[in-house]
């Protein structure tokens, strides 16, 4: 039976804002204590062009699950069970202590298709962090939604053409980049992920495809990043029985492929990443409604309810979007405001903000993880 609710989004019936996979039992793992060691390795960026100059980067084992809850979230329906059952169906997959990142052993037995969808989700994750920890990204939206749209556009040269029947997909149309971000200059980023268990080597066709996938489109509307514009993100993972030679360790490679001359251009605007990035995490929240009405172009009435909801994590304000047992995420007070009047122009007015509440990377300790968009996880206690 579909749930009704009230005017206020926020007053819903009982149980209907406990996720279905209990916010309290990611609290139980303490994740934000387990801090663990990544290698990053950039290709084929320009001479002298580089984001993240060392080759290591520690990270908490928090923030890269829910990172992949946040992207693996679909903006145009509800992906909270799918998020929040992966996060604590593989909760105790990596290694429960601090050091190198490591996967359990027992993966060995894993079957196949399991080993590959941990590997690429997780990655998935990885991905989305170090876009906000490193490569100045604020805004982070599938592709998927704005390929289909153009794809679907009655005056697009590309109307009632099959992915395959365009060629520059490979084969099988599978040559889509997964993600659309922008940054904090209004540029774009058009970013691919892939995963594996294993050895680098185990990643050199996917990179190759990766290449493919970000250089074939091409998003008319907004422009592309002349450095680091076009991104893959290769994250190989080793596990504890491992002993592999030095360099060989869980690394996360980014690839800055050469762009294509022949592009697939697919229509797409600032104020529409933005919209979708936020729509994402209303997603994993379990508020489809909420992201509903700003896909449709619709204000959403919020005065009222930042009056009575609104709470303090971290010195910051914030708008909760799942309480559970005294964690929170939500969402800045000030880009809460900017983004449910839905006007024209969004995209600059939150980034402006955004700037001002001096938010610019994402910020990490063992009580808070604040994304670079102005979304919030924390213990509020």
């Amino acid at each position: 039976m579909p749930i009704t609710y009230k005017t206020n989004p926020w007053n819903i019936p009982e149980l209907a804002d406990i996720p279905i996979w209990p916010f309290h039992d990611i609290d139980f793992w303490h994740l934000g204590n387990i801090i663990q060691e990544i290698g990053v390795r950039e290709e084929d960026f320009p001479h002298g062009i580089t984001f993240h100059p060392k080759n290591k980067t520690q990270l908490r084992i928090r923030d890269a699950f829910l990172c992949s809850g946040i992207l693996m979230s679909p903006s145009v329906y509800n992906g909270g069970p799918q998020a929040w059952g992966f996060f604590l169906e593989h909760i105790d997959s990596l290694r429960a202590s601090s050091g190198l990142l490591r996967i359990q052993a027992n993966c060995i037995y894993w079957e196949e298709r399991v080993r590959t969808i941990f590997a690429e989700r997780f990655a998935l994750g990885l991905s989305g962090w170090l876009l906000w920890k490193s490569y100045d990204v604020l805004h982070i939206a599938d592709a998927g939604p704005f390929i289909s749209k153009t794809l679907n556009d009655p005056s697009s040269p590309y109307h009632r053409k099959s992915l395959q029947s365009l060629q520059l997909y490979g084969a099988n149309g599978g040559y889509k980049p997964d993600l659309f971000c922008l940054t904090n200059r209004g540029e774009c980023v058009i970013a691919e992920s892939k995963g594996a268990i294993g050895p680098p080597s185990k990643l050199i066709s996917a990179k190759k495809k990766g290449k493919n996938q970000v250089s074939n489109v091409n998003p008319v509307g907004v422009p592309i990043r002349s450095d680091g514009g076009r991104l893959v993100f290769a994250s190989n993972f080793r596990h504890e029985g491992e002993n592999p030679r030095v360099g060989k360790e869980s690394c996360i490679t980014v690839v800055d492929p050469e762009e294509n001359n022949e592009v697939f251009n697919v229509q797409v605007t600032e104020d529409e990443i933005v919209t979708h990035s936020y729509c994402k995490i209303l997603s994993l929240c379990g508020h489809i409604h909420l992201a509903n009405h700003l896909l449709k172009g619709r204000s959403i009435e919020s005065d009222h309810i930042m009056e009575q909801q609104i709470i303090e994590i971290g010195g910051r304000k914030i708008l909760p979007l799942l309480q559970r047992k005294g964690q929170i995420i939500g969402i800045q007070k000030n880009i809460a405001q900017i983004l449910f009047q839905n006007k024209k122009g969004l995209a600059k007015r939150i980034n402006n903000r955004l700037k001002e509440l001096e938010i610019s990377s994402l910020k990490s300790n063992d009580s808070f993880l604040i994304l670079p968009n102005g979304i919030i996880y924390g213990n509020r206690y």
